[in-house]
């Protein structure tokens, strides 16, 4: 009988189970999604706002691409390296202390860039925000800490909501502030960020409290023959490597575009060389604001009269048809033929990728693997900012009697990484066609933006 209780708290089903859980830890479910909302808000707004100003602080430091691509990774590498920390803390010491010593730390590293006097203090400052930057992480372990498998969707999609604004106001926001000056948006964000500790300290409750770290140790000592299975199998794997890819693009582009739309189409022309960051700001605040129309309006119709078998399909078709026509974009307007195409394999491709990624194991363990594939991302984030850049520091590749500028290299390499992306999807289709069954979960997959 304890076995079976013990049992019971380790893996808890149904939504009776959990408000007995709520109840015993006297845990209430409103205040705390308010608070996790605000609090990711601020997270992604932070990352957002200085997304428009990085040619202007590479101008203002005299620092190459190559350059900005480490600014660029230092965040992503810290965060690779200490979100697994942070969770670790979160389990042995509770959620809320661990998540407010993480607003603290983006706080700090905030004003560290708001106050830098070379390049080097702000990468100092990028790394230093890695470090803290564990909230998402402990977010999503708060909504595993009161959500069942089959309620965690819809209560992550809720608090997603705040990625998607904070995605879209970022760079407006950004790039209104950058135009007076690049330092401004930094120092919002630190004012916000000391409002969500604020917010934080007056309304989230510990979801964690040492009685149920304690039940929930014991649980897991009486369950350990169940846990020693390793979680990783040829279908996990399978869709581990879909979502690498799948970010390497994402991450190549976006790390490239706010350098490409300067040399491109501002630097030279009298009506925008002195608009910098409000164009940045502008185009990237219109790709995030399509890419919420074809997820939200667009993508649910066609699921259910198609099937995600095919939209799979169509994505990955979408991102190459996308990078083949990258290298003509020779002045702006034909960027409005670039977006439609990119934004559909951004928001058509990540739900179909998470969901299928989650069907590869058992309810008992989807915490697990959204931990390897959050670090699967973060490799990505690591690594392709360093090499869109290095393409654009020297200026594309030489092969043999054969010359590409770094427009046609950096096309021609997300067209590779699409190629085996697709590849990598028609071997999935194949070999686990069920996984590719229209199920209620799709509907259900938090919409994120990832920049």
């Amino acid at each position: 009988m304890e076995d079976e209780n013990y049992n019971h708290k380790l893996h808890i089903t149904t939504d009776e189970e959990m408000q007995e859980v709520l109840n015993q830890y006297n845990l209430k479910e409103k205040p705390l999604m308010l608070a996790l909302f605000l609090s990711i808000l601020v997270d992604v707004l932070g990352f957002t706002l200085t997304l428009p100003l990085l040619p202007t602080i590479a101008e203002d430091f005299n620092a190459g691409p190559f350059m900005v691509g480490i600014i660029i990774s230092a965040n992503s590498l810290t965060s690779l390296l200490f979100g697994p920390i942070w969770g670790g803390l979160s389990d042995k010491y509770g959620r809320r202390p661990i998540l407010i010593i993480s607003q603290a730390g983006t706080f700090v590293a905030f004003i560290l860039l708001a106050s830098s006097r070379s390049v080097y203090m702000v990468i100092a400052a990028r790394l230093l925000d890695g470090v803290f930057g564990g909230q998402l992480p402990i977010i999503q372990a708060i909504i595993s800490d009161i959500t069942t498998p089959y309620t965690r969707p819809d209560k992550m999609s809720k608090v997603m909501a705040g990625v998607s604004l904070g995605a879209l106001a970022g760079p407006l926001l950004g790039g209104l502030l950058g135009q007076l000056n690049w330092r401004y948006p930094p120092i919002v964000t630190a004012v916000l960020s000391l409002a969500s500790i604020l917010i934080t300290l007056k309304v989230l409750k510990e979801t964690m409290p040492k009685k149920r770290r304690e039940d929930l140790k014991r649980a897991k000592e009486q369950n350990q023959h169940l846990l020693r299975k390793s979680i990783f199998s040829k279908e996990l794997n399978l869709r581990l490597f879909q979502t690498f890819f799948f970010n390497a693009i994402l991450v190549m582009f976006n790390s490239a575009s706010p350098l490409v739309i300067t040399d491109r189409y501002i630097l030279g022309n009298p009506i925008l060389e002195d608009k910098g960051p409000l164009t940045i700001g502008l185009l990237t605040a219109a790709m995030i604001l399509m890419m919420v129309f074809f997820a939200i309006i667009v993508f649910r119709p066609l699921r259910r009269k198609f099937g995600i078998k095919y939209l799979s399909l169509f994505a990955m078709l979408c991102i190459i048809a996308a990078f083949i026509w990258f290298p003509f974009m020779d002045v702006m307007w034909k960027i409005s033929i670039f977006l439609p195409f990119y934004t559909i394999y951004m928001s058509f491709g990540r739900p179909i990728i998470n969901v299928n990624t989650m069907k590869a194991v058992d309810a008992t363990r989807q915490g697990e693997v959204s931990g390897w594939s959050t670090t699967t991302q973060s490799i990505a984030q690591t690594l392709l900012p360093l090499v869109a850049t290095g393409i654009l520091e020297i200026d594309g590749i030489n092969v043999g009697p054969i010359s590409l500028n770094e427009y046609w290299t950096l096309g021609i390499l997300a067209v590779v990484i699409g190629v085996i992306l697709l590849l990598l999807i028609i071997r999935d289709i194949r070999k686990y066609p069920k996984a590719f069954e229209n199920t209620p979960e799709i509907n259900k997959e938090p919409f994120e933006v990832t920049l």
